[in-house]
């Protein structure tokens, strides 16, 4: 319920706080006293478009703070999760502040939050039926949810709602996959020819050095060998090679060594020198033996050596990043194959799913036909006794045939949202012979306010919208036909917090709480003041409304008597 009211420096009021009570809060006053201020401060307050005319003169900004009581936590804590806010209790402030500039802040417990947040916030805690925009009744999209409640099919349409959304989900991944394979296809005949050049040089890391090292001998062969074999020969391969002359010195060594033991040691360094020369001699020797020039592989390594080459100047530098492009491409093309198995497998669930939309959309089609019939007698019953005597009121239930369509009943063709298949209008008739037709285009302020009433009564067991907001709802109405509605309004009361703001004694009277809306004046300024009224109080209000201005004791006896069937109501 909404507890509290605070508007500060809002057109002629300066600062106004109201405490509301639970059930019928009623509103009175003279015209212009700054009863329909009241309610565009609502609408401030549930995200509606606001004139910075309305801002006071002489103030810098407009203020506007509401308290609710949020007893069906559940729902809002969800919703309050949702964007964050986690200071949670039973307790939720909202306010609004607009500056003169149009800027506008607005917090829920302090929190900053958008404009489009309080709106979604403001449907969740108030139905305001009035002059203003926040009408649920004239907006088509509110129709399927009221007939859905009437007729407690809320759980199917639920699951209809969530089976076109998870289709629709699956149709933007579909695109997106055949998007994707669309660019895959246009890339794979160059990836699978990459990989295949790749496969058929076969690369081994490290080849192009080796390749290399034997290239460069290959190629100077005939130097090699020349050089190899005259060192060959310069050691050991001629007479007085070094291998003969190093003899000699060891032989010259021998006889010293009989002179001098000093000569031991030079004969062992020239010892180690021998052996490291016949080691080098036989190398010279193998290698030379060994070495073959071949022209075939000299053109076998150039050819291979090229391959690889044009490999690396094409995907990297060196064999190691040519080997990991061949696993880049070896894993893209896979993906590409999977996303056609992937295409298969969501467009085969796609189908599962609007199959099962299109027959949970048609069940939900009967029964909303079936509830329809019954929802336009049962509020048609309760217009005439709000006083429209020769009012209808029905509900229509078409079902949106399409040779375009994605869903498929009884082998034709729907067009089909997250309400399922139909297209739903509440259609009224407020005078005799007329013919039905959409309420939001033909139906008055005061009578859609009374269309609502009858709406709400019948939902009164099902609607989880706490507060109610009526003005205007006693256009047009007197007498007995007034006693019905405070009657009606009294009976919804039970169920929700109503707030209503009327010119009727009759509903004035059927009030829980009853607050009146006065026009002061201070300092050659108006203002606005909201009182909570004591029982005296009230019924001089009433008394009032019964003759005017001047209250006569017939006038106050009439209230009294009146304030005693309200309380009975």
């Amino acid at each position: 319920m909404l507890k509290r009211l605070y508007i500060q420096d809002y057109a002629i009021i300066d600062r106004v706080e109201v405490v509301f009570d639970d059930g019928l809060n009623v509103l009175t006053g003279e015209t212009g006293a700054g009863k329909s201020i009241l309610i565009g401060a609502f609408g401030l307050l549930l995200g509606e478009h606001f004139n910075t005319d309305f801002i006071r003169k002489g103030a810098e900004k407009t203020i506007v703070e509401g308290e609710f009581c949020l007893k069906e936590t559940d729902k809002f804590k969800e919703f309050l999760e949702k964007i964050e806010i986690t200071d949670i209790d039973e307790v939720t402030i909202i306010r609004r502040e607009v500056n003169k500039s149009g800027k506008s802040r607005i917090f829920i417990n302090d929190s900053p939050v958008k404009l489009k947040t309080i709106k979604e916030f403001g449907d969740l805690l108030v139905d305001l039926h009035g002059q203003h925009e926040h009408q649920s009744l004239v907006k088509n999209e509110f129709y399927y949810g009221l007939l859905d409640k009437y007729g407690k099919l809320d759980v199917l349409s639920n699951t209809v709602k969530n089976l076109f959304y998870e289709a629709k989900i699956l149709e933007a991944e579909k695109k997106k996959l055949i998007k994707d394979s669309q660019i895959n296809k246009e890339k794979r005949g160059m990836l699978e020819f990459q990989l295949k050049e790749i496969q058929t040089v076969n690369p081994i890391i490290d080849e192009d050095k080796e390749l290399e090292r034997e290239l460069k001998i290959t190629e100077n062969f005939e130097k090699i060998w020349e050089l190899t074999n005259k060192s060959f020969q310069i050691l050991d391969g001629e007479v007085d090679s070094v291998t003969e002359k190093i003899a000699v010195v060891l032989n010259n060594l021998e006889e010293l060594i009989k002179i001098d033991s000093k000569f031991n040691e030079v004969k062992k360094y020239i010892e180690s020198t021998l052996i490291e020369v016949r080691e080098s001699v036989q190398f010279f020797s193998g290698y030379t033996n060994q070495s073959a020039f071949s022209p075939e592989r000299l053109e076998e390594i150039r050819m291979r050596l090229n391959q690889l080459y044009n490999l690396k100047r094409k995907y990297g530098g060196n064999i190691a990043d040519i080997l990991k492009r061949k696993k880049s491409i070896e894993y893209e093309l896979k993906t590409c194959k999977n996303i056609e198995e992937r295409i298969s497998s969501v467009d085969i669930n796609i189908k599962e799913k609007l199959k099962k939309l299109g027959e949970l959309s048609g069940e939900l089609s009967e029964k909303r036909k079936k509830t329809a019939t019954k929802m336009g007698k049962s509020i048609t019953g309760l217009l005439r006794n709000l006083g429209m005597e020769s009012g209808l009121f029905a509900v229509d239930v078409l079902q949106r045939e399409s040779q375009d369509g994605i869903v498929e009943i009884n082998r034709k063709r729907y067009f089909v949202d997250h309400h399922g298949i139909d297209k739903i209008e509440f259609l009224v008739a407020t005078n005799k012979g007329e013919d039905l037709k959409p309420l939001a285009r033909i139906a008055s302020m005061g009578e859609i306010s009374r269309i609502v009433l009858a709406v709400k009564s019948i939902l009164s067991d099902s609607d989880e919208i706490p507060v109610l907001i009526f003005d205007e709802i006693d256009v047009g109405i007197s007498g007995r036909i007034a006693t019905a509605v405070a009657k009606k309004l009294k009976e919804l009361a039970r169920f929700h917090q109503i707030i209503c703001i009327t010119h009727i004694p009759q509903i004035a009277s059927a009030g829980n709480t009853h607050f009146s809306a006065v026009k002061k004046e201070k300092e050659n300024r108006v203002f606005t003041k909201i009182k909570k009224l004591k029982f005296e109080e009230r019924k001089n209000e009433i008394a009032k409304l019964l003759g005017g201005e001047k209250i006569t004791e017939i006038n106050l006896k009439n209230a009294e008597e009146l304030l005693k069937e309200g309380r009975n109501l």
